[in-house]
């Protein structure tokens, strides 16, 4: 239970709980009592104009812009330092990806043609054989 410090028209102080100034309060129409209530009163909502235009304040809303701001931008810097980093190495990975690609192409074209070089060889051979043969033959013959 927290206590807190009453002051009652110069009297000494006294210390008191909350129920106890409640009780103070509600006992009856003492003008002593309404001035420490109408006082009490008017210094809380004054209290609460006060923390309300603070709460409001601009220049704290500034400060807490740049407070954040401060806070959050160095993050922000590491992000975009990495992002640009992870885009250099995907811009070198497609490049590598698009000249892979463009080799297995020839590659494939070029064993086409590898096959039909080899098929035309095999006719040449089959040929100048069959021409050896058949030379062969006739030196033999005549």
């Amino acid at each position: 239970m927290s206590k807190c410090t009453i002051v009652l028209a110069g009297r000494n102080r006294v210390m008191a709980t909350p129920e106890t100034f409640r009780a103070l309060l509600a006992s009856g129409p003492n003008p002593q009592r309404l001035d420490c209530a109408h006082r009490t009163k008017n210094l809380c909502e004054n209290l609460n104009e006060f923390l309300y235009k603070l709460a409001h304040e601009p220049t704290l809303a500034g400060y807490r812009i740049q407070e954040h701001v401060h806070k959050t931008v160095p993050a922000l810097n590491r992000d975009q330092a990495e992002a640009a980093r992870v885009t250099r190495k995907l811009d070198g990975v497609m490049s590598d990806l698009d000249y892979t690609a463009e080799f297995l192409n020839k590659l494939d074209e070029s064993i086409l043609i590898s096959v039909q070089t080899r098929e035309i060889v095999s006719e040449l051979a089959s040929k100048i054989s069959s021409a050896s043969s058949r030379m062969s033959k006739t030196n033999r013959s005549g």
